[in-house]
């Protein structure tokens, strides 16, 4: 009942806490949120149960791609014997350069952003999500939802001119976005 804040903050007093996260790339990214608002000093190492559409981050880090009606004692038992693999987490910062200046806004992220087509394509998908969940009930499906708006996107071509709007800096020096891209993905 509300977010996980809450419940973090009670189990993190517990010096031999290991957390255990049942869903996608966004569930974890927002646990991590979390655990981060909370300025811990040193924070539990985070297990992934990969129920997400994509599950990239699980994948990466040996967790699977998915799934698969495994045994939830054993999941817990690799849980409590796994090694912890570090994570960086970068920040991405936005100034925008409208004429009435905003303050800088920084974004932490844990394993990709995205501007453009791309991060259209998912907001989309996000909000069908939010407003119709019925229609979300399979992985391969949620996995066709992202297609079609993918696709929709591409035909549309809404960021040709992404080039323009966007000055990308890095380590401070601009880097050059080709013409023709219509999307910027960070990979961490």
């Amino acid at each position: 009942d509300g977010g996980p804040e809450k419940v973090l903050k009670s189990f993190s007093v517990f010096s031999r806490l290991r957390l255990l996260v049942c869903g996608g790339d966004g569930t974890v990214s927002w646990i991590i949120s979390a655990l981060d608002q909370m300025k811990l000093e040193k924070w539990p190492p985070i297990a992934i149960l990969p129920l997400g559409t994509g599950n990239d981050l699980a994948r990466v880090h040996g967790w699977g791609s998915g799934y698969a009606n495994e045994s939830l004692l054993q999941i817990l038992n690799q849980v409590q014997e796994s090694y912890v693999s570090l994570l960086d987490r970068w920040t991405l910062t936005i100034d925008p350069k409208k004429k009435q200046k905003k303050e800088l806004e920084k974004k932490p992220f844990t394993n990709y952003m995205s501007i453009g087509m791309d991060a259209l394509s998912a907001l989309q998908v996000h909000n069908l999500r939010e407003n119709s969940p019925h229609m979300f009930f399979a992985r391969a499906v949620n996995k066709v939802w992202y297609a079609v708006f993918g696709a929709e996107d591409a035909i549309k071509a809404s960021y040709t001119d992404l080039h323009e709007q966007i000055v990308l800096e890095a380590d401070g020096v601009e880097v050059p976005i080709p013409k023709n891209s219509q999307g910027l993905i960070f990979l961490n």
